[in-house]
């Protein structure tokens, strides 16, 4: 879903000087992709179209989000969420 990019963070070490990290997005795509899996496999909706709908979402609260550590679980409720209206919907009709 998302692109694998790697992120560089300076950490303080005193009077050793700054540490480089690398993260990498990996299990993030990892997590999505089961996510969306999952998400598929139970609502009966192509990977394509909650990918679509996942990915929007996710987009929207990475945008400002200060905390990203729970980024996928948001995400996924709203993605859950949006599904469910879109059922209600077509029982409706």
């Amino acid at each position: 879903m998302h692109a694998l990019n790697t992120q560089r963070a300076e950490l303080s070490t005193g009077g050793a000087g700054p540490i480089e990290l690398a993260k990498t997005q990996l299990t993030m795509e990892r997590a999505d992709a089961q996510a969306i899996a999952a998400l598929s496999g139970k609502w009966g909706v192509s990977m394509k179209d909650i990918g679509d709908v996942y990915k929007t979402q996710f987009d929207r609260l990475a945008a400002g989000a200060r905390v990203k550590d729970f980024l996928i679980v948001l995400a996924l409720n709203r993605t859950r969420s949006i599904l469910r209206a879109r059922s209600a919907r077509a029982t409706i009709n």
